[in-house]
């Protein structure tokens, strides 16, 4: 690789294009093919793995630049006369219209024409310093070179020489490595021969003249991160292997720099404030009060790769990351030291405010130890004494003479935990030089220290895998014999727990308090607790404190672990692990540390555990211990460290210490597939905690036993064993029973039998049919339940309960105990004893097993449960196969009696829940979704059939289609904005099975009492029953109906459904008792299946139901949207069985998740879990990331919190952090008007989103849906948005109405109200102007309807009604939502806000105090806070839409992501323009009040000015595309409206080029905080020198009240303006604003700053469109601009159409619309083309003049 590279482009660019194809890393050498690059066999190597360009471009380009070459040369000419210049300029264009021609040929040759429009930009930017050149120069010589580097690079070196005609030889030379990014400065060398006062400038541009090709060479085969991954792989699989020994200079670089860690830890300490932070970080001042940092952290790559990153500190990566935190511009590279380990590396860093920046140069060295750490230590430059490279690094730091000279010295050290984990260390000494401040040097010290944090975020994977990782290469620990004598007593004391625990008695408790009690009554003793786990036993014991300890808690808990000893063992020790660690954090503990290290298996730990209010945080220091017992078990013993221990938490932290002792002790079993795990502590939580708390408290204190079973669960795997093994035992061993077994089983049979027959129950799940019978003199219910499942006998046996808390009798008997907690208050749990045996029947063709209760003495009666009896009897029988697919018949018969006073009703209601157990049963092992799909396959074959054999349809069965078709053209008058088009992706002929088979068992719902075919003369035709169960007050229903199908021309097919009678199932009549009527319904419709794009279907469905009985219409109407459902089932139906989903199944599953089946009863948050598991792309997304579900519920409970980013990557995170995530969400969405720019500021604020939508786009299309339905639905939504938006408008509206009334209600004021009432109609009249112009051909109605809402008021709420609900723009309308409401808010400003403020201030000064000052200064406030808001909201709205930040990045996206950033900012831009209107209406007032004639030739002058410099720019007519002379005259409105209100509201919006631009925008505003000063002493002055002047405002007030007298008026009583006072107010104001607008600033991108400045144009800025535009969606936006803007650029734009026209034909893009087709002129239009612009023209003429759109609706279901 180029041992230095400067990057260019910008780190967003880091990615990258992808690789083009195969490349040749062979260099071609110079353009002369005078001789070739060498290779050896590390790049040969490289090229074969990675690629490298191909020749041919190379040669194509390299041909071109020789061509540009030659044609400079021959600008030598001394000819000065301008026409020859003008030939010479007219060539030099001809010759960039070949570079066009060779743009577009290369673009066939998919060869990008963005990097050959570059070079052709470049030509024509460097066309004025060419002609000037050609004047002094004698002859320009060069040369290209193209030689090999390194991982397919090329190295292009352009060298000129350039005799100039004062007789000096200048030579410029440049080079770069493809893809290396182009330097971007160009150098200039020492010119050969005499001096001379002549610039270089002229070099430079011919440099730039050659350059441009190169860059655009570069741009062209950037490999950004395929090049960084292939120079750090090589580093690590080559390079560190292959390096020379380290010199004995480098030897002892590395030893200095490792003593210069003090092993001493009481020398270090913590920096502040990072105690919690996942890298420590330390500090500590040496002998010669030199300062040192530490900082150390766990990575999460091997020791290998982060060595690489570290020693190649030029990748492009960093150089990126370099360039964006220096702003660019600023130095960075690396040379390597040949035959050495060593390299020195130069960089400049900048420094933040008015520090000078610094330059580093370093000499770096690496090694490996003994114990396999890598070392890489550095020291400043000199320290090495450099040969050959000392000349370049003397050059490049002469280059950074502004910066200060800093010294660095340090080491990292890298110490391997398992192959891909490793702990980096990193030691820092700096001289920073120059003056630092103390709070200086430690920002710089924490800031230098970052590297290690960067690599941890580099690298961070998820957090479970890595600790498993490091459990797996976790030393084995020592035994006990080889423990210190210092070890051992703490083991021994350690032990003396566990020893007192082995043998004693476990006494059963009841509730903590008796617990407690028990304990200390009976010492010694261990009392059962109540566990927070099933799969946890947990005891108490009571031991006497000793000393100053207070009651003493003793706990116990024990469990078995599906994992080896050493994993279990593994993961407790690590008690730093990363999870336990991250969950740490969650709960909020204070710190969680190692604070020393003395082995691998003997740590000191701190922790600080958070404690409730009132109580003080606690802390812990303990000292672990890991050994291994002779009987190979496995143990960890800890206690607590001395009192006299101080730990460095770099903070005041108020604790209150504790103590603990403790053992863990892992026991393999099962061949240590599994062990068992017993955990003993003694915890005294030190203070004054209450006894009952500390006890209360044990349970959690030992729930480490329960995470870990928790953790290492897998009980799919140990049960599936053990079931396996039981079927086994089932299926073939012979059983021989004894009599009182087979007498058991005859009692039950017979006793189950003998009952008289069972009467049907109303089952909650539809395939499980559910019935009761009642035995003669009992009223406890007996239940059945019988179900048909798709799996084999054997499977449902393993599930049967044989497999529960037993006690096995032999292979087929058991004693089955189970205890149920019923969940009633002051009920106690049921214990239930049972007496299971199954066995064969029939062959082996059905098998019986029965329960019945019984009494043993291992399980014994106890006193805290009341025991149950039971008699169960389950029956399974085997079926005969259906697809393929085993079928089971489960019959379940049970008797409960629950023992106690539960009355017998409540016991049978119990009874049908524990019948329930059969359809979990069915569930488990439902195979519904395969089974549909084997019998959808055969259909699918018949319907082929069906269409090869031609076969006929009946006369009826034709009739019967014909009419259906005719349903459709029922709603084709009809007009709606309701059509809604579900399409399944998925094939026709598979959505036509699903509509035929009628059976499904995806069909089947709970309400279907029967369901059958009576008929099916043939696979096109079937007449289907249906039998459905209705609310109780209402008659069942049946329905008839004969089904047709038949392929439809063009395509796809018709399914038809008629009504139909038949003597079979003829109609019940009513004279039926009422008990069993059942109405006869009706239910017509037609679904038509349309094949579209790919595997897409369309779906039309319409029906016309009558449900009969006499229901009136109006009720089932109110149902209809939930019939038409249907289609969304389909849809939903085939979404779920594919995993690959797209944006289009993305918004189907939004829906979904937004609104679940309503017959579930479900809340949305409540049915996240059921509809994941339904959806196969939802569950393959579960299972990759299990905190899915929790995310999704958060995000749908739609709860508004406190945003807090969270910054985990996405494989490392976790349920607690994305439960934060999701609930950042909808406060994202409140604070965005639209639901597209609230999941853009979320998604951006947590990186993890970012990462979760590159790698799955649907998911962003779901979460967008979400949010969208959200924002319509939620309380904070919709409406929130209309009535604020309303309700802000309408108050400042109310406001101004009071005060016109009080100006009519003061003698004398009469005026001013009549001048606010006029602004209030003029803002209705420019209001209703933009109504016009947005609706004026969407016909009448539509008109009149948005007139009234202007009228009313109501216009602001509804227009932000529209943004919040995404309304589509109309292809008629001039104006987007967001756009018309912008200029909703600009035109209130501009007719009623701005004038309304200066009247209401005017009338104040000179008003006084008259009467209700306070609606005035009201009126005032309110006035500039709706002014200032509506401002901001104009600019923020705008910033934060995020497809305007992707079409226009230069300027849309100063607003930060985070958000509480983003509201401080909205907050400076309110009162931004809240004061500066404040201050311009003060200003004004003084003038009028002065001399209106000052006040309006000031204002005259001023718009004048700004109009006149428009002119010259040739930047005059707006944007809006609109021409002739309402173009013009919409263009002096609007540019008169926009200096308005820039001048008094500062709406930063307008400082676009296309608005004020920015040098415009900041000249008013400085205008505008100055004019308010210049106003004051004018108005004092007038009245001194004219105190009878009358303004043109007394003159109104004077004519409208002929009696007032104007010196009264103008001094009235009690009133007197100060001119301090108005100093005082003017200072206040402007300091704020000035702060206001530094703080804005200071927290917006930096980047964007540059837009307050920028002098480009309306033209430039419409133009850059096409010009930037990378695609083509981006550059067709100039077809929505004025022509007249980018008439400049019509001949690119034209050849751009005529290029891509037939392509957007075949592709379809969304903007390729009729009205864009109708935007673009007949003759750019390709001849193919020509008949679908006609086409497009001609409907363009239609709906202008056709009084609005006629659409074509039919009803489809809406989800």
């Amino acid at each position: 690789m180029a041992a230095s590279r400067q990057a260019e482009l910008h780190a967003e660019d880091y990615a990258g294009p992808a690789d083009h194809g195969p490349r040749d890393g062979d260099g071609d050498g110079d353009v002369a093919g005078d001789r070739e690059a060498p290779h050896d066999e590390k790049i040969a190597a490289a090229d074969e793995s990675v690629g490298a360009p191909p020749r041919s471009v190379q040669e194509q380009l390299s041909q071109a630049l020789a061509e540009l070459l030659a044609r400079a040369a021959e600008l030598r000419s001394k000819d000065a006369e301008v026409a020859l210049l003008k030939a010479d300029a007219d060539a030099l264009r001809a010759e960039v219209g070949e570079l066009r021609a060779k743009a577009a040929e290369a673009e066939e040759q998919r060869v990008e024409a963005d990097e050959l429009r570059l070079v052709r930009t470049k030509l024509e930017e460097s066309e004025n310093d060419l002609l000037r050149l050609r004047t002094e120069t004698e002859q320009v010589d060069g040369k290209i070179t193209l030689e090999a580097a390194d991982f397919g690079c090329t190295k292009l070196l352009i060298a000129a020489s350039v005799l100039l005609t004062s007789g000096v030889d200048r030579v410029v030379a440049s080079s770069v490595s493809s893809p290396t990014p182009f330097p971007r400065e160009l150098s200039t060398g020492a010119p050969r021969g005499a001096t001379s006062s002549c610039s270089p400038e002229v070099a430079e541009a011919v440099l730039s003249f050659f350059a441009s090709a190169a860059r655009s060479l570069h741009d062209r085969f950037a490999r950004y991160k395929e090049v960084d991954e292939a120079t750090l792989r090589h580093f690590v699989e080559h390079g560190k292997n292959a390096a020379p020994e380290s010199s004995e200079k480098e030897k002892a670089l590395i030893l200095r720099r490792l003593q210069d860690d003090n092993q001493d830890d009481n020398s270090w300490s913590r920096l502040r404030g990072t105690v919690r932070e996942p890298v420590s970080y330390f500090k500590r001042v040496d002998e010669d009060s030199n300062t040192w940092g530490k900082a150390e952290g766990v990575v999460d790559a091997s020791a290998p790769d982060v060595l690489a990153w570290l020693w190649h500190s030029c990748t492009y990566e960093r150089i990126f990351r370099h360039e964006k935190s220096s702003s660019g511009g600023l130095l960075k590279m690396e040379l390597d030291v040949p035959g050495t380990r060593s390299k020195v590396m130069v960089v400049s860093t900048k420094m933040p405010g008015a520090i000078s920046n610094r330059v580093f140069a370093n000499w770096w060295t690496w090694a490996k130890e003994q114990n396999g750490d890598l070392v890489a230590a550095f020291t400043p430059h000199e320290d090495f004494g450099l040969g050959a490279e000392k000349q370049i690094v003397d050059t490049a730091l002469e280059a950074e003479k502004r910066s200060v000279l800093g010294r660095l010295r340090g080491f990292y050290r890298i110490k391997t935990l398992s192959p891909n984990v490793c702990r980096v260390t990193f030691v820092l000494q700096g001289n920073l030089g120059g003056s630092f401040t103390k709070q200086a040097m430690a920002w710089a010290l924490k800031h230098s220290l970052g590297m290690v944090k960067s690599l941890q975020d580099k690298y961070m994977r998820n957090g479970a895998k890595v600790d498993a990782e490091i459990r797996g290469a976790f030393p084995a620990p020592p035994l006990r014999r080889s423990l210190t004598s210092e070890q051992d007593a703490l083991v021994a004391r350690c032990l003396t727990l566990e020893k007192g625990a082995e043998g004693s008695n476990v006494v059963a408790a009841v509730g903590i308090n008796s617990a407690a009690a028990q304990a200390r009554a009976v010492k010694g003793s261990w009392v059962e607790l109540k566990s927070i786990s099933p799969f946890v036993s947990m005891s108490m014991a009571y031991t006497e404190p000793e000393g100053n300890e207070s009651s003493i808690a003793l706990g116990k808990a024990k469990a078995t672990l599906d994992c080896s000893a050493k994993e279990a063992f593994a993961y407790q020790f690590a008690s730093c692990g990363r999870e336990k660690t991250r969950i740490s954090r969650e709960v909020g503990d204070r710190a969680r540390f190692v604070s020393k290290e003395h082995t691998a298996h003997d740590f000191e730990w701190v922790l600080v555990k958070k404690m409730s209010f009132p109580l003080t945080n606690r802390e812990f220091l303990n000292r672990f211990l890991s050994f291994k017992e002779q009987t190979g078990d496995l143990v960890i013993a800890f206690g607590a460290l001395p009192d006299s221990t101080k730990i460095d938490y770099g903070a005041d932290l108020k604790v209150v210490r504790g103590k603990g002792m403790g053992v863990y002790r892992f026991k393999p079993i099962n061949n240590d597939a599994q062990c068992e795990v017993a955990f003993v502590q003694n915890l005294d939580a030190g203070g004054f905690v209450p006894e009952r708390v500390t006890v209360a408290k044990i349970p959690q204190a030992l729930r480490a036993v329960n995470d870990m079973q928790e953790l290492f669960q897998r009980d799919d795997a140990i049960d599936g064993a053990k079931t396996s093994e039981l079927a086994s035992i089932i299926n073939t061993s012979e059983q021989p029973y004894l009599s009182d077994e087979d007498k058991l089983i005859d009692e039950v049979g017979a006793r189950f039998a003998s009952l008289p027959a069972f009467k049907k129950l109303d089952s909650p799940d539809c395939f499980v049919h559910m019935s009761s019978a009642f035995k003669e003199g009992s009223s406890t219910m007996i239940g059945r339940a019988t179900t048909m499942s798709r799996e084999n006998m054997m499977v449902h046996v393993q599930d049967g309960g044989l497999d529960r808390n037993l006690k096995k009798i032999n292979d087929h008997q058991n004693i089955y105990h189970v205890v149920y907690d019923l969940s009633i208050p002051t009920f106690l749990p049921r214990q239930f004893v049972s007496r299971v045996v199954w066995k064969w029947a029939a062959g082996k063709k059905e098998l019986t097993v029965v329960a019945d209760s019984v009494e043993h003495t291992d399980f014994p009666v106890r006193k805290e449960y009341l025991r149950a009896s039971g008699t169960a009897l389950y029956r399974y029988k085997q079926e005969a196969d259906v697809g393929g697919i085993p079928q089971t018949k489960v019959t379940y018969t049970l008797q409960l009696d629950f023992g106690g006073v539960i009355p017998k009703r409540v016991q049978n209601r119990q009874g049908v829940g524990q019948l329930m157990y059969l359809s979990k049963m069915r569930k488990r092992f439902d195979r519904s979704l395969e089974l549909d799909g084997k019998k959808r396959g055969e259909l699918v074959k018949r319907i082929r059939r069906h269409g090869r054999d031609g076969v006929e349809y009946s006369e009826e069965e034709e009739k019967i289609v014909a009419e259906g078709k005719t349903w459709f053209k029922a709603f084709d008058g009809l007009k709606s904005k309701d059509v809604d088009m579900r399409s399944p992706q998925t094939k026709g002929k598979e959505v036509l099975p699903y509509v035929w088979d009628t059976k499904s068992r995806d069909k089947t719902r709970p309400d279907d009492l029967e369901k059958e075919i009576d008929e099916q003369p043939n696979d096109h035709n079937q007449l289907v029953f249906n039998k459905k169960q209705t609310p109780a007050a209402i008659a069942n229903r049946d329905f008839l109906g004969r089904m047709v199908w038949k392929e439809a021309e063009g395509g796809g097919f018709v399914v038809v459904t008629v009504p139909e009678e038949s003597m079979k199932r003829p109609a019940n009549k009513k004279s039926v008792a009422k008990s069993d009527f059942v109405a006869r319904a009706k239910y017509p419709s037609i679904m038509r299946i349309s094949p579209t794009n790919g595997n897409e279907t369309k779906l039309e469905y319409a029906i016309h139901p009558d449900f009969g009985g006499g229901v009136p219409p109006i009720v089932f109407n109110r149902y209809m949207r939930s019939n038409l459902s249907r289609v969304t089932t389909i849809q939903e139906y085939f979404t779920q069985l594919r995993g690959d989903h797209d944006k289009a199944d993305g918004r189907a599953l939004g829906y979904r998740l937004t609104y679940p089946d309503e017959k579930n009863k479900k809340t949305p948050s409540k049915a996240v879990a059921h509809i994941v598991k339904l959806h196969k792309g939802l569950s393959q997304l579960s299972r990759e990331y299990p905190w899915i579900v929790a995310f999704l519920e958060e995000v749908l409970l739609g709860g508004l919190h406190r945003n807090k980013a969270v910054s985990t990557k996405l494989d490392s995170l976790s349920e607690a952090e994305a439960r934060k995530i999701g609930k950042n969400l909808p406060g994202a969405l409140r604070a965005r008007k639209q639901a597209s720019g609230g999941v853009y500021q979320w998604k951006n604020q947590n990186p993890s989103m970012v990462e979760l939508f590159e790698k799955y786009p649907w998911v962003e299309e779901m979460v967008l849906t979400m949010g969208e339905e959200l924002l319509k639905n939620a309380a904070w939504g919709l409406w929130f948005r209309v009535i604020t938006g309303s309700v802000g408008s309408m108050v400042d509206l109310a406001t101004d109405i009071n005060v016109i009334l009080v100006y009519f209600g003061e003698e004398g004021q009469e005026g001013y109200g009549w001048m606010m009432l006029g602004m209030v109609l003029a803002n209705m009249g420019l209001q209703l102007g933009l109504v016009l112009l947005q609706n004026g051909k969407m016909g009448w109605g539509k008109l009149l309807r948005e007139v009234l809402i202007t009228v009313s008021g109501l216009k602001p709420g509804v227009d932000a009604m529209r943004v919040v609900s995404n309304a589509e723009m109309h292809e008629h309308h001039v104006l987007d939502a967001k756009m018309e409401l912008a200029f909703t808010k600009c035109a209130e400003m501009f007719c009623e806000s701005i004038p309304g403020c200066i009247l209401q201030v005017t009338a104040l000064i000179q008003g006084g105090s008259g009467g209700q000052m306070g609606t005035k200064v009201l009126s005032i406030i309110v006035s500039a806070i709706t002014t200032g808001m509506g401002s901001a909201a104009i600019s923020y709205d705008f910033d934060s839409d995020p497809e305007k930040r992707r079409k226009l990045p230069s300027f849309y996206g100063y607003l930060p992501d985070e958000g509480n950033a983003r509201t401080i900012m909205y907050v400076c831009m309110v009162v931004n323009s809240a004061l500066l209107l404040l201050l311009r209406s003060i200003g004004a007032a003084l003038l009028m009040l002065a001399d209106t004639k000052i006040f309006v030739a000031y204002m005259a002058g001023d718009h004048l000015l700004y109009l006149l410099q428009k002119l010259v720019r040739g930047d005059f007519l707006h944007w809006i595309p609109l021409d002739g002379m309402s173009g013009l005259a919409c263009s002096f409105l609007e540019r008169v409206m926009v200096k308005t209100l820039t001048d008094f509201t500062g709406v930063l919006q307008f400082r676009g080029a296309g608005e004020m631009g920015g040098a415009a925008w900041l000249w008013a505003m400085s205008l505008a905080l100055v004019a308010p000063w210049v106003a004051v002493p004018v108005y004092f002055g007038s009245l001194t020198s004219n105190p009878t002047n009358v303004t043109a405002i007394e003159t109104v007030l004077n004519n409208t009240d002929s009696n007032a007298d104007a010196g009264d008026l103008q001094q009235p009583d009690n009133w007197e303006l100060k001119q301090s006072d108005i100093w005082e107010l003017l200072s206040y104001m402007t300091v704020l604003w000035l702060t206001a607008f530094a703080v804005f600033l200071g927290l917006m991108k930096k980047e964007y700053r540059k837009t307050f400045w920028s002098l480009e144009t309306g033209n430039e800025w419409i133009q850059s469109y096409f010009l930037r535009g990378r695609e083509d969606e981006t550059k067709q936006q100039v077809f929505n601009f004025n022509k007249r803007k980018w008439k400049a650029i019509e001949p690119q734009v034209k050849e751009w159409v005529g290029r891509g026209w037939m392509r957007w034909e075949r592709d379809k893009p969304d903007w390729f619309t009729d009205h864009w087709k109708a935007s673009v002129p007949v003759p750019w239009v390709p001849t193919k083309g020509k008949a679908d612009h006609k086409r497009a023209r001609e409907s363009e003429r239609r709906m202008s003049f056709g009084g609005g759109e006629r659409k074509r609706s039919i009803i489809y279901a809406a989800a």
